[in-house]
């Protein structure tokens, strides 16, 4: 019998716990072993770390109050709109930068730039490699910066906020 790619995943997913052998999953969804090991070959156990904090979040959360765990589980809400926002951040300001780049080089192939426009060029540039360096390193705790977190943000912020984040 042909097992269901929706089985298979399922199998996938308990293996990268990290919590079952072989035999023990195999047992549990009522396959062979090696039927078991055709599906998980070369498949790492990948997701138990994430499974011991998940359990020491929930160990934890148990000596708390619903007041302390709410307020916890609001932070953490919190957190990931912000690096939703941050992404954001960082996608919109790459797709502007990437059209003034292309603007300016369009006027650059026409030598329709002055002294000034060049200078500006270069300033645009630099900021576009800043913001690349920005989308693709991960910064460190202590260097975050915060970001707005009430109310509609505006481009306008948006951009003020970037603008901030790159080196004079």
């Amino acid at each position: 019998m042909a097992l269901s790619e929706k089985k298979k995943q399922s199998i996938i997913a308990a293996w990268k716990t990290g919590q079952y052998t072989k035999n023990a999953l195999a047992k549990k969804h009522k396959i062979s072993p090696s039927t078991l090991g055709i599906i998980v070959k070369g498949i790492p156990k990948s997701n138990k770390e994430l499974l011991d904090k998940a359990i020491e979040v929930e160990e934890q959360k148990s000596k708390i109050t619903k007041i302390e765990e709410k307020a916890l589980e609001a932070e953490v809400q919190r957190h990931m709109k912000n690096a939703k926002l941050a992404e954001s951040i960082i996608d919109i300001s790459l797709q502007v930068t990437a059209k003034n780049i292309a603007k300016v080089h369009n006027d650059v192939d026409k030598k329709n730039l002055t002294a000034r426009e060049r200078t500006s060029h270069q300033r645009t540039t630099k900021m576009a490699i800043e913001t690349a360096k920005l989308a693709t390193e991960k910064p460190k705790e202590e260097e975050e910066t915060p970001l707005p977190t009430t109310g509609d943000i505006s481009i306008e912020e948006i951009s003020i906020h970037v603008a901030s984040l790159l080196p004079d």
